[in-house]
């Protein structure tokens, strides 16, 4: 035991009293002052006290691999196996630091800094690009922050922690196996990097690379083949056996087709690509990189992942760059010589959750002849959904990182290079592959059955999708508007002729005449919604694949509109139907246009009774299923704007939705899945939530109606899924390891599929960090921290996660106020301390008030909650008082659950020292009372609408009051 003399508080061993010294500002201040004397009085005697409270910063990158079992291929539950494996190499890391080197003190990064960055997480990137749970890993990247100092500090030996980290792996494995994972963790090399290159793992990889051993058989199963591919193995390892020696000297042609089929999945350079052939560049890219084309691989994302969100070609994540793909070599069972397998290599920007996968099964495919090979240039087409096939999961790893920017300051050589080599690199990466090659000899039987299954069912499904589409033969209109009649004719000889419209049928008159009145003189076309903006686009012009501008157009919310010359108003809005939701609180769109309302969901009836054409039909007949005479629950209004090809976020009640165009104008067709369809006065029923969907340019004053009937709220609570999404898994790795520093306390509860999930990743990140503490910094001299104090105040305390977070480091009192029910019983529950013998002590260290915060006089005030999310996410914070709600400025939600009336109560508030943290919108308000009404030393920490961090430190002396609101349903 050790106690600290400036404070007198006891701690468990000296190397916690210093830990302490350093958290502490006032005792830190005190010991460095008394060092410095004693040193100045007695000469060099207290350099080691110095040493230990001034930590010198470093950074180290680790080359580590690791093999995954694929036994858990399936469970989207499981935590990734390259996280679980960096973690395991980061504490052994710091545990070699301190086995070896007892007389220093090694300690992490600073306060709010990443302790380590990994080369193939996804934590800063875009969740698509999560490595898949099960992928092994040959030479992945860890970087690592930490803090080391103390008396005769000098340069490490990371060749011997090298070998003390591998024995420390070797146990840390076999006790972690028991959940079926990771079978195997290596380490093979340290590296120092230099601080000023702000070294971050995932960051600064420019490049990654993936390798797959695919089976020779797969792509030629002759005797001759296996010969060429032995006899090329072998010699590769004996240097005696001369060229002239060998059986075979020519390639087989199976392998050179297979390699030229390679090719068409590598990025063209945009340089040398046709001036009439515009492509996407990757821009901001290392050297000439910035040359390699980019194109949509939404076909070859994980379908779990959401069509609407993540595998939408409007979304520029799905845009990636292959640099390179090719075969790398062969290698031989050892157990069995028969078998031969090819190196596939692919290079890229960084690959989608199955991208790797889809590639080499499409590969196989198309190298057999059961795809052709347009088939790589049709799944990359933005404007075209088509399944692709997938290989197995047990004969994929990640190969490289590359760090180009890192690496121009060690004279050409990469990261983890030597001039000499590195004989464990290639040791480790042949060990690796023979483990894999015996998993896939014990799994030759159902490798040979998705063989099968790829030859005989996989592969017609797509060409069968490729022929309905009537794509098959002619692939260089993929996607595009159909020609116009007079090719020769320019938009502006368009503009100014006249054109003889056919009239408008009798039963779309009365809402096309009710539209026009909407556009007239002194009118206002309603406002467009930033989620609906950004797949909208102005009809002035065209959208193509390859246009430079393409993924910025893809993003703008701004839409124009004109016709002969003239700007009208366009943009897109939307109503419920009345009948539906009677009773509830309706759009203010539907009380703008009552009459139009009517109109549009009588015609939708009309429509219905006389039959639909379908897109989800093979024959594209009238659809008169009775049950699609159901009346929609809400409609899309458009005026002059085309949609970019997107997918709908969400999910729908039901499978179709309808479309309608009115109007007098030319071409503008709607297409789906790569096909066209004409729908003036011609309605067409398709599935937006999982077929691609755009429209193409037009001519004209076009309007359009789309009906379709979304999974609401009230749905969601009624169904909620078993499957689980990357947030929640995230959050229930996070939640497990919380649950170890809160012993006595529930393991966090959480409601799935909710917003819950953001506010857990968002505070116990324990790589990132709490999102609402900061490291000390230039213009924040002392940082942000809830270490070292007594009291916190959780204004809107959600279901208790900060709370939780802070009785974690140490806070002894918790003051939560929480005003929606359902939130209020999560934060009771997760707050209540489950050790009997500590209850009591809990009860007085926790006070829960059911009441909203605000400035003021008391009064009844509505209380409105957030909306969901547009993929169906439960939306549980950002509820407010009406008067600070976003969303009560907007639009009126028709759901009558979402408002509360509340009765306000006013109490006064006085605290002394407290740390402040909100979670709402209202809490600004909170303090912004004259300042002699607020008391002692308040901290503020939150994010504005930017999502930038901000931070206010101020005085006051007097105290305070503040309006507490209790929330009431009538």
């Amino acid at each position: 035991m050790a106690s600290c003399k400036y404070c007198n508080e006891v701690f468990e061993s000296r190397n916690a009293v210093f830990r302490h010294l350093r958290s502490s500002i006032s005792c830190y201040d005190l010991a460095i002052k008394s060092a410095e004397v004693k040193q100045n009085n007695n000469g060099n005697d207290n350099n080691s006290v110095i040493d230990f409270l001034r930590l010198e910063k470093r950074k180290v990158a680790i080359q580590f691999g690791y093999h995954i079992s694929d036994n858990l291929n399936n469970d989207t539950t499981a935590c990734c196996g390259n996280n679980v494996a960096a973690e395991i190499v980061v504490d052994t890391f710091f545990r070699a630091l301190r086995d070896l080197y007892p007389s220093l003190s090694v300690e992490e990064g600073d306060e709010g800094e990443t302790t380590f960055s990994l080369a193939t997480a996804a934590k800063l990137r875009h969740p698509s690009l999560m490595q898949e749970n099960t992928c092994s890993g040959w030479g992945d990247v860890i970087g690592i922050n930490y803090k080391i100092g103390g008396p005769q500090l000098r340069d490490i030996d990371f060749k011997r922690v090298v070998c003390h980290m591998q024995d420390v792996i070797s146990v840390t494995v076999a006790e972690k196996n028991n959940i079926g994972l990771l079978l195997f963790v290596k380490v093979l090399n340290i590296q120092t990097v230099m601080l000023s290159t702000k070294f971050h793992a995932e960051q600064s990889c420019t490049q990654r690379s993936y390798q797959y051993l695919i089976p020779l058989y797969w792509i030629d199963n002759s005797t001759e083949t296996l010969e060429w591919v032995i006899d090329k193995a072998t010699a590769k390892d004996d240097t005696s056996t001369s060229h002239e020696s060998r059986t075979h000297t020519t390639t087989p042609p199976s392998l050179t087709r297979f390699k030229k089929i390679l090719k068409l999945l590598e990025s063209r350079d945009v340089t040398k690509i046709s001036s009439s052939v515009v492509a996407v560049s990757s821009t901001g890219r290392f050297g000439d990189f910035w040359k390699k084309e980019r194109r949509p691989f939404h076909n070859f994302c994980d379908p779990l992942l959401g069509s609407g969100g993540i595998a939408s070609p409007s979304n520029e994540n799905v845009w990636r760059s292959v640099d390179k793909a090719c075969y790398d070599g062969f290698i031989i069972d050892s157990k069995n010589k028969d078998d031969a397998y090819v190196v596939t290599e692919f290079r890229g920007d960084g690959f989608l959750q199955q991208q790797v996968r889809r590639m080499v099964a499409a590969v196989i495919a198309i190298s057999n002849g059961w795809l052709p090979e347009e088939f790589v240039q049709l799944a990359t087409n933005m404007n075209i959904s088509i399944e692709t096939p997938i290989a197995p999961s047990s004969l994929l790893y990640f190969s490289e990182a590359r760090f180009h920017f890192v690496d121009l300051s060690r004279q050409g050589l990469s990261l983890f290079e030597t001039q000499h080599g590195n004989d464990s690199n290639a040791s480790w990466l042949s060990s690796l592959q023979a483990t894999m090659l015996k998993g896939s000899a014990q799994n030759l039987e159902k490798e040979d059955e998705w063989l099968n299954k790829l030859r005989d069912d996989t592969s017609p499904r797509i060409l069968s999708t490729l022929e309905q589409i009537k794509l098959l033969g002619n692939p260089s209109v993929i996607g595009q508007s159909q020609p116009r009649k007079e090719e020769h004719e320019s938009d502006d000889d368009l503009n100014t002729k006249e054109f003889t419209f056919s009239v408008a049928p009798n039963p779309y008159r009365k809402t096309l005449s009710l539209l026009h009145d909407i556009c007239g003189e002194n009118k206002e076309w309603p406002k467009t919604s930033d989620s609906i903006s950004r797949v909208l686009r102005s009809h002035g012009g065209t959208l193509k694949e390859g246009d430079p501008n393409l993924l910025s157009i893809l993003k703008s919310r701004t839409v124009l509109s004109k016709f002969q010359g003239h700007f009208f108003q366009c943009g897109s809005f939307t109503i419920v139907n009345p009948q539906i939701f009677k009773g509830r609180q309706l759009p203010t769109t539907n009380k703008q246009f009552p009459e139009l309302v009517k109109a549009i969901f009588e015609l939708e009836s009309h429509i219905c009774s006389k039959g639909v054409r379908s897109s989800l039909n093979q024959s594209c007949y009238l659809n008169d299923n009775p049950e699609r005479s159901v009346a929609s629950t809400h409609c899309m209004v458009n005026r002059n704007v085309e949609f970019t090809p997107h997918f709908l976020n969400g999910e729908g009640k039901n499978d179709a939705m309808t479309i309608v165009g009115l109007g007098d104008y030319i071409d503008g067709e709607f297409n789906v899945d790569g096909k066209s369809y004409n729908i003036r006065y011609e309605a067409l029923q398709y599935d937006g939530w999982k077929q691609i969907h755009s429209t193409s340019h037009f001519q004209g004053e076009q309007f359009s109606l789309i009906w379709f009937t979304p999974e609401t709220r009230e749905d969601l609570a009624a169904s909620i899924k078993e499957d689980t999404s990357f947030e929640d898994s995230n959050a229930m790795i996070l939640i497990d390891k919380h649950s170890l520093s809160l012993p006595s306390y529930p393991r966090l509860s959480f409601r799935k599929k909710s917003t819950d999930a953001l506010v857990i990743n968002e505070i116990l990140d324990t790589d990132g960090g709490c999102a609402y503490e900061l490291p000390k910094m230039s213009w924040f001299e002392n940082g942000f921290s809830l270490k070292a104090h007594d009291t916190v105040l959780d204004i809107g305390a959600h279901i208790g996660v900060f709370c939780r977070y802070a009785l974690s480091v140490g806070c002894k009192k918790i003051i939560a106020f929480e005003p929606e029910v359902e939130n209020l019983k999560l934060l009771e529950y997760n707050l209540k301390c489950s050790d009997i013998s500590s209850d009591n002590e809990a009860r007085e260290t926790i006070d829960i008030y059911k009441y909203a915060v605000a400035h003021g006089e008391a009064s009844l005030q509505n209380f409105v909650c957030a909306r969901n999310r547009t993929d169906g996410t439960l939306n549980t914070w950002r509820h407010s008082l009406e008067k600070y709600s976003s969303y009560a400025r907007s639009v009126n939600s028709p759901l009558s659950s979402r408002r509360f009336r509340s009765c306000c109560e006013k109490v006064r508030f006085f605290l002394g020292s407290v740390k402040i943290m909100w979670s709402s919108s209202s809490e600004y308000a909170v303090f912004s009372s004259p300042e002699e009404n607020v008391s002692a030393i308040v901290a503020l920490v939150g994010f504005a609408s930017n999502k930038q961090r901000r931070i206010f430190q101020t005085a006051f002396l007097s105290e305070s009051t503040m309006t507490l609101v209790q929330p009431r349903l009538n």
